[in-house]
Parts: C-alpha cells; sequence; structure tokens
C-alpha cells in the first residue's frame, strides 16, 4: 500500500499527527470500503521512515476516533459500523442550535428547502446539534441510535474532515454539502465559490477599479477560501491591477465586517473597490465606510457574495454574487431520499454535484 511520501520534520507539527494527515488522505484517494484493511504499523515504519511509537501513536489515535480497527495478527481495518435495520430518519448534523440553522441567512434557505423536500417523500428530518469531532465515538454511537436512513452534514471547516470520514465508516448514505471532499462520501453538493470569486474580480475590473482590498471569510473555511482564491487569482492575472489589502474577517458577520475596515485603511493605500466573502461583512464594511465620510460606489465600490434577502433592498443596494440556496436544499432532498430508497444503496456510487453562481449587478458595483 503505497502511503503517499516521507514524514519532512516541520515546526510545531508533531510526526504521529503527520502520520495520521497521511493516513486520512490515502483513505480518501484509494476509496477504500469499510472492512478493508488500511495499513499496518510494519509498513507505516519502513514506508515513512518513522518510529514504532509514532506509528503506534498515529494508529492509535485513529482507533480512538472511531475511523480504524485494529484486528490481532491481522491489521488494521476501515471500521465498518453498518445498522442493519432501515428507517425513515433523515439526520441533519449541526454545531449550532436548531433556531440557528432555521434562521440562518444561508443554511435556514437550505434547510427549508430539504425540509420540505423530505416530508414530501415520506421521509422526517431530525436534527441533531453537537461540537462534533471531539469525541467521535460517543457521537457515532449517538448518531446510531437514531437509525438513520441517511445524514446530511454541512462541511464548514477544514478540521471538520477527520469527523466526516468517521461518518463514512458508518456505511449509511452520507451526504456533505458547502465544500467538496473527495473519497469515502456517498454524496456532495457545493457551489463554484471559485469562480464567484472570478466573476466579482471580473466585474470590478470590466467597470475600471484597479486597486482593489479584499475582506477574507475565516481562514477555517473552505468555501471561504475558494471565494477569495478566485478573485485573487483573477485580479493578479492582470498587471494593470493591484491588491492593496486583504483583512481575515474572524467570522462572516456583519461586525466584522464593520471592523475590519479601519484595518484596510490603516494599510495607507484607500482601495477603490472592495470584495467581501460574504454579504453579511460587506454590510458592515458599507456602514463604516459611510461613518468615515466615504460614498459608496462613489469613493469605494463593494461586492459581497451569498444574495441573501436583504441584499436586494439594503441601501445602497449589494451588487453580490448569488448563490441558488433552495435549489440545494432540493437536491440534498432528492438525492437523500433515492440513495436511501435503494437496495444497496450503502455500497452504491458517488454523487457529485457542482451548482452555478452568477453575478447580480446592484447598486454598490
Amino acid at each position: 500500500m503505497p502511503i503517499l511520501t516521507q514524514i519532512q520534520p516541520v515546526q510545531g507539527y508533531a510526526k504521529y499527527k503527520q502520520t495520521k494527515d497521511l493516513i486520512y488522505n490515502y483513505i480518501l484517494r484509494s476509496g477504500a470500503k469499510p472492512g478493508e484493511k488500511v495499513c499496518t504499523e510494519a509498513v507505516l515504519i519502513a514506508e515513512l521512515a518513522i518510529s514504532v511509537t509514532t506509528a503506534r501513536r498515529a494508529l492509535d489515535e485513529l482507533v480512538r476516533e472511531g475511523i480504524l480497527i485494529r484486528k490481532v495478527g491481522k491489521g488494521t481495518f476501515l471500521k465498518n459500523l453498518a445498522p442493519e435495520r432501515k428507517s425513515s430518519t433523515v439526520l441533519l448534523l449541526g454545531h449550532n442550535s436548531w433556531q440557528f440553522l432555521r434562521e440562518d441567512v444561508y443554511h435556514g434557505r437550505i434547510v427549508g428547502a430539504l425540509g420540505k423536500t423530505l416530508r414530501d417523500a415520506g421521509f422526517r428530518q431530525v436534527v441533531l446539534i453537537n461540537d462534533w469531532g471531539h469525541d467521535p465515538e460517543a457521537e457515532l454511537q449517538d448518531i446510531q441510535r437514531h437509525d438513520p436512513a441517511a445524514i446530511v452534514f454541512p462541511y464548514s471547516r477544514f478540521e471538520e474532515k477527520p469527523f466526516i470520514l468517521a461518518l463514512a465508516t458508518l456505511g449509511v448514505p452520507l451526504l456533505i454539502y458547502g465544500h467538496p471532499l473527495d473519497g469515502l462520501v456517498s454524496g456532495q453538493i457545493y457551489f463554484d465559490e471559485h469562480l464567484g470569486g472570478a466573476l466579482a474580480a471580473r466585474h470590478l475590473i470590466q467597470r475600471g477599479y484597479r486597486d482593489m482590498a479584499v475582506i477574507v471569510p475565516p481562514a477555517e473555511s473552505p468555501a471561504g477560501n475558494a471565494r477569495i482564491a478566485g478573485f485573487v487569482e483573477t485580479v493578479q492575472a492582470r498587471s494593470d491591477c493591484r491588491l492593496t489589502a486583504q483583512i481575515v474577517a474572524a467570522s462572516f458577520g456583519e461586525t466584522d465586517g464593520y471592523n475590519c475596515v479601519d484595518g484596510l485603511m490603516s494599510k495607507g493605500n484607500r482601495p477603490r473597490a472592495l470584495f467581501c466573502g460574504g454579504d453579511l461583512l460587506a454590510y458592515g464594511a458599507i456602514k463604516r465606510l459611510e461613518e468615515l465620510g466615504l460614498s459608496v460606489p462613489g469613493d469605494v465600490a463593494v461586492v459581497g457574495y451569498g444574495d441573501f434577502e436583504a441584499s436586494s433592498y439594503y441601501h445602497p443596494r449589494l451588487t453580490t454574487i448569488r448563490m441558488g440556496l433552495e435549489q440545494m436544499g432540493v437536491e440534498i432532498g432528492q438525492w437523500v431520499t433515492r440513495a436511501a430508497q435503494e437496495i444497496d444503496s450503502r455500497s452504491g456510487g458517488s454523487f457529485v454535484k457542482k451548482l452555478p453562481v452568477e453575478l447580480v449587478v446592484r447598486d454598490t458595483a
């Protein structure tokens, strides 16, 4: 089993953690199924040139997290916890309260459309709230007690990947939404975030803006990173354009957009255009710009991301990137109900769908 590469010394990145990550990546790339042999200590030691202690600790943690299982004298295997019974319950795993999921400008529209689609198909949506990934073994047991026909999980932080891999070992149809993750996950649906960022940049360039800044969503957000990458790459491809500053927001919230503006202005080069990685960030940024005596778009043009409900009547009306959130919810529900009803869905094929985004031009740019 060629794993990946040799372990390289990296300050602050322990060898056993590197080994864990290499095993994660191997599982994802190889398409290993629950019950398949993954690796042994001897293989890890030989291929990665690591000590017995390092190999054992990496495997011990994967076993503790519920991803692998050891069989004495045989090796280490991808855990298979597949339940025997069928049900009509679809679990939606959330990090925040049910009220947050229902009212959030992003998740609320997805969850609402998903719930209606499931009800129409005779399924019921059950929301489980937890700080997922801190005690995988107990969390997987809690999930199994609900005997789910399928599981839906919003992939919103890079650190969630190990938990998603653990979910895949349950053998239940699993769909993640928000950002792609190759490998064991049965279903994936996400927006073309990279294209969205590029569309924002192209629009500003076509409008004649050359000095631009970015308010970056939280660093742990895969979707936010893709949006900013699309924008930055498009700007940097032009020799006549420049990025005056990039400020990372602590969250996607309006307050963080407001607070980031002072940081942008302190860089000494006031941008002529500002791309915000979320509409709420844009609302806050516009408020602060106006407090500083700057008009939008006269002094600074602003483009948001999301096209949330308030964006069409916010003053000035926000130019933004539209995501079809209700469409995503419907498509999640349609795939989940099909997968749950298939006779052999637990070993079935995969579903990966990238949804388009579009530029909506209004008053701010």
